[in-house]
């Protein structure tokens, strides 16, 4: 999400950061609270509406890149499933 922010300060689009939370559970207060604006995952949306919130879809559209981190040493059965399911054919 900070990335995208630092997008649009890159275009001279005048962002001011008011705080900056690795919280997740923290900016719909703060929202709701007048601090400022969120820009946050799509996951967010309807608990954002739930509380009256107004969300919008960002123009253009936001691609976000995950990445899965694993620990080297042997996985539990669990977490190799996962892995197996998740990791892309040929790697």
């Amino acid at each position: 999400m900070r990335a995208y922010v630092d997008d649009l300060k890159a275009q001279g689009i005048d962002v001011r950061i008011a705080v900056e939370t690795e919280h997740r559970m923290a900016f719909l207060p703060l929202v709701l609270r007048g601090v400022g604006l969120a820009v946050v995952t799509e996951s967010w949306a309807d608990l954002s509406e739930r509380a009256r919130a107004l969300v919008l879809d960002l123009e253009p559209a936001c691609v976000q890149h995950n990445v899965l981190v694993s620990r080297k040493a042997q996985l539990t059965p669990a977490a190799r499933a996962f892995l197996e399911i998740a990791r892309p054919t040929g790697t």
